[in-house]
């Protein structure tokens, strides 16, 4: 079995805080550096972030309308090395009856500045 990214020692290096939030937008209310808070429907309090502006995610479209994605950094845990707000925290708790697989590798989440 694989350790846990959140008990490597040289992950707690990697991005200095809780989370990091990868977002592409339009003129972006929000700058690199500036702490976020990110909501969805599972959790309406959310995790705070830091955002990372990066152009690695491009806008989609949609039925003629532009949406922007959002990453969120998955190695932080409540224990361990690292931790902090956990992405888990946001994702839906829907699974796949068959495989007993949870089903959140893309959902819907707000970013406000926090």
């Amino acid at each position: 079995m694989a350790p846990c990214t959140r008990d490597a020692k040289k992950m707690k290096n990697a991005p200095p805080s809780t989370a990091a939030v990868a977002y592409t937008g339009p003129p972006s209310p929000v700058s690199t550096g500036d702490k976020v808070r990110v909501t969805s429907a599972r959790n309406v309090e959310g995790i705070v972030a830091y955002v990372m502006i990066t152009k690695r995610l491009k806008p989609f479209v949609i039925a003629g309308k532009t949406h922007h994605m959002v990453g969120i950094t998955w190695h932080f845990g409540y224990k361990g090395l690292v931790t902090g707000a956990i992405a888990n925290d946001l994702t839906p708790f829907i699974g796949d009856p068959n495989t007993m697989i949870p089903e959140y590798k893309a959902f819907l989440v707000n970013v406000v500045k926090a």
